[in-house]
């Protein structure tokens, strides 16, 4: 910023001491100076040099019921990577993250989201000789839907052998 830090008188040739402690700036490392100096032959203005530190914030990620999958220090303004593979979960499939990873500013804690799987089976009806009446697929846990009672002569319909709701 300009301020003066230090002056020192060096003999021609010789090195400059410096300051007896290194130069403070908020939120910034010192890393040297300017220009050398060592061999001094003439006057010579120096200005301190910084590195902005680093800031690095916590990425958690949860898994749907609160357990912990992976935790990760993300530097400032980057993106966070994750679990090196997708979380699991019977009957679902991994749909992502609750909230965006990427250009992180903040303490972030992000949970796993799932998709149901949908699952279908195939219902047949049959008649008494093992022709097929009707065969349609139906979600777990739904109901198929009978064909209309078959006719049969000298016989009369009274069900089907098994319950065809609830398909599981």
């Amino acid at each position: 910023d300009g301020t003066e830090l230090y002056v020192e008188q060096v003999e021609e040739g010789k090195d400059a001491v410096g300051p007896t402690t290194n130069p403070t700036r908020e939120g910034y490392t010192f890393i040297g100076w300017s220009k050398p100096i060592t061999n001094i032959t003439s006057n010579l203005t120096v200005i301190a040099q910084y590195e902005q530190n680093k800031i690095y914030y916590t990425v958690t990620f949860l898994d749907w019921d609160g357990t912990e999958l992976h935790v990760e220090q993300v530097e400032e303004g980057k993106d966070a990577v994750g679990p090196t593979s997708n979380p699991t979960r019977d009957g679902y499939t991994f749909i992502g993250w609750s909230k965006p990873i990427t250009n992180i500013t903040s303490d972030l804690t992000v949970i796993a989201q799932y998709q149901q799987n949908i699952v279908y089976y195939t219902v047949t009806f049959f008649d008494w000789d093992g022709t097929i009446l009707k065969s349609e697929e139906v979600e777990k846990g739904k109901s198929a839907t009978a064909p209309a009672d078959p006719v049969r002569e000298g016989y009369t319909f009274v069900g089907w052998n098994t319950d065809f709701s609830n398909v599981q």
